[in-house]
């Protein structure tokens, strides 16, 4: 098996979601407790599916060291699965209860992007479920139970979350207050897409984010196109998120990437440029952003910059020749999963990115 995400909690324990090895095409879910050089399969007992070729995917939620949730999807993103559902595990994995089945009326598919939960009650689920003419059509599902009932408290005939542009991602930072991102690609005029619930996911409202102090024009113009990533919270008032804006008429094609930061739940923001599309937060001064290459040798280097101040600038750390999903336990400890190509390592620094270490990780029977 090959981790291709990891979720540390500390210096020695943690969760890791892995992709199967020949004959096993299922994702699977490992948990280590010796920093990272074993790991025991703690997969819930999904039954296989042999009418799905690529296997079955995992979007997976990691509270702390005893409580997780995963559902599994079809990866070919077939007929919708009659009756998905949300495993959950208390002790550490060692055994998992599936929850109610999700009502999936309607849906053309089954895509789960994003769970997350608050505590151990507080949770939710959004599904994609239909595509097409600039629309994402999305189901949101909330439990209070800790998984095992979930309501859906969105769907696409429901005039709450607008369902027109691409979703691509959904946070709460408590039991009311949670936020959705998105995409048009351009074709949505104004501001970027950004939606805000207040009462648990059940009314959502659009966050109308200023453009940039020195592009006033930027979110009105015909030839770009903004959307916003990668929102973290810090508190329910403190956040960050990735504006990205890409220039369609532009030769060759140019992105330009803001950090928005907000510390009254989105009434007022701060914008600044950054050095990369790859952001990730560890408080709301202290984060780290990985520069995307413009060669199309996968292994040509790109820079790793720090921020220590919010944003407002960047100090770069070093080059590495890998693109990686970042997890970071300190200032100091950070955990990637750096991918080359097809290739995928795990790599683990304790001097805040300056120098790397390649772990090979050993699946414990």
């Amino acid at each position: 098996m090959t981790v291709t995400a990891i979720h540390m909690l500390d210096a020695t324990t943690g969760w890791a979601a892995a992709a199967g090895g020949v004959g096993d095409p299922d994702d699977h879910l490992l948990r280590t407790t010796d920093g990272g050089a074993t790991w025991r399969d703690v997969t819930p007992p999904e039954n296989n599916d042999p009418s799905a070729p690529l296997g079955k995917g995992a979007t997976a939620f990691f509270l702390d060291a005893s409580a997780a949730w995963v559902t599994y999807y079809d990866r070919t993103a077939g007929p919708a699965v009659s009756s998905p559902v949300v495993w959950r595990t208390t002790d550490a994995g060692q055994t998992w209860t599936s929850g109610a089945a999700l009502d999936m009326t309607d849906a053309a598919f089954y895509s789960p992007s994003d769970l997350v939960f608050v505590d151990a009650q507080n949770g939710w689920l959004l599904v994609h479920v239909d595509a097409g003419m600039m629309h994402d059509y999305v189901f949101v599902f909330a439990t209070s139970d800790g998984g095992q009932t979930w309501e859906r408290i969105v769907d696409p005939f429901m005039d709450t979350l607008p369902q027109s542009c691409g979703k691509t991602a959904m946070i709460f930072a408590d039991a009311q207050t949670g936020w959705v991102t998105g995409d048009c690609q351009g074709v949505q005029p104004g501001a970027p897409y950004l939606q805000k619930t207040t009462d648990g996911g059940r009314t959502w409202g659009a966050v109308e984010l200023p453009p940039p102090a020195d592009q006033s024009d930027l979110f009105t113009r015909d030839d770009v196109g903004c959307g916003t990533y990668a929102p973290t919270f810090f508190s329910p008032q403190s956040a960050v998120m990735v504006v990205k804006c890409l220039f369609f008429t532009a030769d060759p094609l140019r992105v330009e990437s803001f950090l928005y930061a907000t510390t009254d739940v989105g009434r007022t923001w701060r914008s600044s440029t950054l050095p990369a599309e790859a952001v990730t937060f560890l408080a709301p001064e202290v984060g780290w952003a990985l520069a995307e290459t413009v060669s199309d040798d996968p292994a040509a280097p790109r820079d790793l910059y720090q921020t220590q101040n919010g944003g407002q600038t960047w100090t770069k750390i070093r080059s590495v020749n890998w693109d990686g999903q970042f997890n970071f336990i300190s200032e100091q400890e950070v955990w990637a999963v750096a991918k080359v190509g097809d290739a995928i390592a795990l790599a683990h620094t304790t001097d805040g990115g300056k120098t790397w270490r390649e772990i090979k990780p050993l699946i414990a029977p």
